[in-house]
């Protein structure tokens, strides 16, 4: 059977995504990413899977991807005919299937939801398979840990004296940086002794000790009142973050609605994550938590209107709840810090917490069309990753490595070459950020060099830009004078591109002419950016070269006699 998630998510935890982004004028603006982007679901030689493939995760560096698939030709002897766990080493090619036993035994049911270690070395992910681990008798969904190391596979959801998940756990799984801690939800009420609350929980295994634990609880213990899921874990497994539905983990929890809550296993601490820097709590709700690999940082998506003060448009927004300063910011931004306008949610963070990738849904434009956006943190600069889609090929699930590494699955079939199964691709991009540099003057000199002939009734300067412009005209330019030049005038401008020029009438009079630009803005390069960024001033240019003039004749002055008077010399001097 092909592999069907439980009912967690069936009860709504996935919600897709998000926000459509115009890029405004401005000193800089990011352009779409150039990176190169590369079909992951393909076997070691290249083949394409010949059915789909989603839901990717990506390791810190970015060599590693894990992804599920319902294709049988990625790796040989794949013959289960059902969803299996994948891992592609973006190095060397190499394919290896992940959703087998301890002796390389393909899974007897279908598996989905995966999560890669920092290092690559371990993935956890969810399966129905019964023959993965010794005495699997529950017949239901368990969560497994693979060392792609050792080749050792075991099971996860399981309580502390070793006794199997009484009910599903989801697939919904996340994994510190060494492997050791595995985040995952279940519904089990056997995995800790008091869990009676009925509903599904956050728990966390730690693989080296053998213990799991309840992580859903209150700070004084108590065990949330409604359901969990979606859990997020930091590198050193000590914070874990996660949506629940329950009103007794926070006191002034009132919006009854889903809220992001994180949970310090040190301390035994629940604090709410989706609340404004004043302390109020998202009154729409908040989802979709991903936190960095120090657990200072959380985003999640929300709809409040009292996260921020700022007008969010009544979509929905990615933010980040700093723990260390308790301030909570809008992020899903265009590089000029407007907010988007549109639903922007399942984000996803670099482990450095320098990258945050969402998805973009652009409602003005009446289709369901989602992109994937990435912002770099540290620049300010927004970028789409991922080109405009078609109808039903719009990209998802995005996940991020530390150096931009972008994976996601798709549709589309001209993201990549040869793409032709028709079915979900998953695809990693290499995002980079080309700042797109207001245009500037790079210079304004005469026209005829160091040779000018000073009496010249017409005179002309070329101005250089340092890209093509358009909206040139003689009101950007003013002329400067000295001496006892007067009249002097702009007559025309002609040119294109990045190269311009500007006729000028002298006048009468001695002295220098310059001329200067004056900015107004009206001058933009071909995204729109205005000379020297927004702002009429910020382009002004007021160091070109002089001309000359000097249109006095000369004129005789005097005329003396140079010999002495009286002189009885033939020939006289003067």
């Amino acid at each position: 059977m092909k592999f069907q998630y439980s009912k967690t998510i069936q009860r709504g935890i996935c919600l897709l995504l998000l926000v459509a982004l115009i890029l405004p004028t401005g000193t800089q603006n990011a352009l779409a990413a150039p990176g190169d982007t590369t079909l992951i679901s393909i076997d070691s030689s290249g083949i394409q899977g010949n059915d789909m493939s989603r839901f990717a995760d990506i390791s810190a560096d970015g060599r590693y991807v894990v992804f599920e698939s319902d294709a049988n030709n990625l790796v040989s002897g794949d013959t289960n005919n059902t969803t299996d766990i994948f891992v592609k080493d973006r190095f060397t090619g190499q394919v290896t299937r992940v959703s087998v036993d301890s002796s390389g035994t393909e899974a007897n049911n279908g598996s989905g939801g995966s999560a890669i270690s920092a290092n690559g070395r371990f993935v956890a992910f969810g399966s129905d398979a019964s023959n993965l681990v010794a005495n699997d008798t529950n017949n239901t969904t368990d969560i497994f840990l693979r060392d792609l190391q050792l080749g050792i596979t075991t099971r996860i959801s399981v309580s502390s004296n070793g006794e199997q998940a009484n009910n599903v756990s989801d697939t919904q799984i996340a994994i510190s940086a060494d492997g050791r801690f595995v985040a995952f939800v279940s519904d089990a009420n056997n995995l800790v002794s008091d869990d009676g609350n009925g509903v599904a929980d956050i728990f966390v295994r730690d693989t080296q000790t053998g213990t799991t634990e309840l992580i859903s609880r209150t700070s004084d213990g108590a065990v949330a009142n409604g359901t969990s899921f979606d859990p997020a874990i930091s590198d050193d497994g000590n914070i874990v973050a996660f949506v629940s539905t329950a009103t007794n983990l926070d006191g002034n929890d009132t919006n009854g609605r889903a809220d992001v809550f994180i949970r310090r296993r040190s301390n035994g601490q629940t604090l709410t994550a989706s609340i404004s820097t004043d302390g109020f709590i998202a009154n729409f709700g908040a989802r979709d938590p991903s936190i960095t690999a120090d657990g200072r940082y959380v985003s999640f998506s929300s709809s409040a209107t009292n996260l921020v003060n700022e007008d969010t448009f009544s979509y929905t927004h990615v933010y980040i709840r700093d723990l260390q300063t308790n301030t909570t910011t809008l992020v899903s931004r265009d590089s000029n810090e407007n907010i988007l306008v549109a639903d922007t949610e399942n984000s996803s963070f670099s482990p450095d917490g320098r990258y945050i990738a969402f998805e973009f849904d652009d409602k003005g434009d009446g289709l369901p069309l989602r992109w994937i956006y990435v912002r770099d943190l540290v620049l300010g600069l927004t970028t789409s990753a991922t080109p405009r889609p078609n109808e039903d090929d719009s990209p998802s699930s995005p996940s991020i490595s530390n150096n931009a590494v972008l994976v996601f699955h798709s549709r589309a079939s001209n993201l990549v070459s040869g793409d032709a199964n028709g079915v979900f691709d998953v695809f990693a991009k290499e995002v980079f950020f080309q700042v797109d540099n207001a245009p500037t003057v790079s210079s304004l000199q005469p026209t005829c060099g160091a040779v000018c002939p000073p009496s010249a009734l017409t005179i002309s300067f070329t101005v250089t830009f340092s890209e093509s412009v358009t909206g040139v005209t003689a009101d950007d330019f003013v002329l400067t004078t000295t001496g006892t030049i007067a009249s002097a005038s702009i007559i025309d401008v002609t040119g294109s591109g990045n190269t311009y020029t500007v006729n000028v009438n002298t006048g009468t009079g001695d002295g220098t002419i310059r001329l200067d630009v004056i900015d107004n803005d009206s001058i933009i390069d071909s995204n729109s950016n205005p000379l020297g960024g927004t702002g009429a001033g910020n382009g002004n240019f007021n160091t070109g070269g002089v001309y000359v003039i000097d249109k006095t004749l000369p004129s005789v002055i005097s005329i003396l006699r140079a010999d002495p008077d009286p002189t009885e010399n033939a020939q006289v001097n003067f």
